[in-house]
């Protein structure tokens, strides 16, 4: 995914299904250092080419990062969030029926 250097959804979504992100910031606007070995980062349309070629197996490499910041930041990524949600309303009426 090449996106301009903000952190949307479709960019959580793309890290969620391991895809390389690049932030493209030619005029330095932004700061990564939060995104390190998370996301790619290209300040310079020069090199572009050479970091869109070498995005996956950077990508790879950063698999471990990307996992532990979308579990510290959107808890966990294992496709099993909704059925968590349904457990906690079940338990949450069960609760309250026996109270």
């Amino acid at each position: 995914m090449i996106t301009n250097g903000i952190l949307t959804s479709a960019t959580i979504s793309a890290l969620i299904l391991k895809k390389p992100v690049i932030f493209c910031d030619f005029y330095d606007l932004y700061s990564y250092d939060e995104y390190a070995n998370i996301i790619l980062e290209c300040k310079d349309k020069n090199k572009f080419l050479e970091l869109l070629h070498d995005s996956h197996k950077i990508n790879v490499k950063n698999y471990n990062h990307i996992e532990n910041f979308l579990e510290k930041n959107y808890f966990k990524t294992d496709g099993l969030s909704s059925e968590r949600v349904v457990n906690a309303i079940k338990q949450l009426i069960k609760n309250k029926n026996t109270n």
